[in-house]
């Protein structure tokens, strides 16, 4: 395999990665909006208020949710490439074990 070819793949995986966060944070807002109306659509795009809506609201914690490590995980990654930035989690997430941090 090339450098081409890997830079290919590369830009395939994040296209991956940043399709699979949109569908999450358009399944959340359409939960939102059918449980606390249209101006609660926006919080699917703000992870901190999202969380503390919820809480305050519904009294759930987010952190508990089942699978909530590798959405966040996943958030960490879509923002991170989308921003280029560097706040990729520290760890791996377990579904996603080969993937190295840094």
């Amino acid at each position: 395999m090339n450098i081409t070819e890997l830079a290919t793949i590369s830009e395939l995986a994040d296209e991956f990665i940043i399709a699979a966060y949109r569908a999450i944070e358009t399944l959340t807002g359409q939960m939102l909006v059918h449980e606390f109306g249209p101006a609660a659509q926006s919080w699917a795009w703000n992870f901190d208020r999202l969380k503390r809506e919820l809480q305050n609201r519904k009294g759930v914690d987010l952190e508990k949710v089942p699978h909530y490590r590798a959405m966040n995980e996943l958030r960490l990654l879509n923002n991170s490439i989308k921003h280029n930035d560097s706040k990729c989690p520290p760890t791996p997430c377990p579904v996603l074990p080969a993937m190295e941090t840094g």
